[in-house]
């Protein structure tokens, strides 16, 4: 603070500046959570898991036991069949 005596004209100066600025501060806030939408539409969930299911089937892993190409989909289940028989 300043050495400044506090008088009735400071202090309303101060509450109209504290004031201005939560204004400020709260309609920038409304503003920009206003352009991010609450909820996205149904269509457009189940466009991005088509997309999803598109992206992970066309993706093929080289197994490092056996050789072979695996879709990206089934490769957890078949590396643990690919381990299960080189053990034996």
């Amino acid at each position: 603070m300043t050495d400044s005596p506090i008088t009735y004209q400071t202090l309303a100066e101060s509450i109209l500046d504290d004031l201005l600025n939560n204004i400020i501060k709260q309609t920038t806030l409304n503003s920009l959570t206003n352009r991010i939408p609450a909820a996205p539409s149904k269509e457009f969930i189940e466009q991005d898991k088509v997309k999803m299911k598109q992206v992970e089937t066309s993706k093929y892993w080289a197994c490092n036991n056996c050789g072979r190409n695996i879709a990206g989909v089934r490769f957890a289940l078949h590396i643990n069949k690919c381990l299960d028989r080189k053990r034996k």
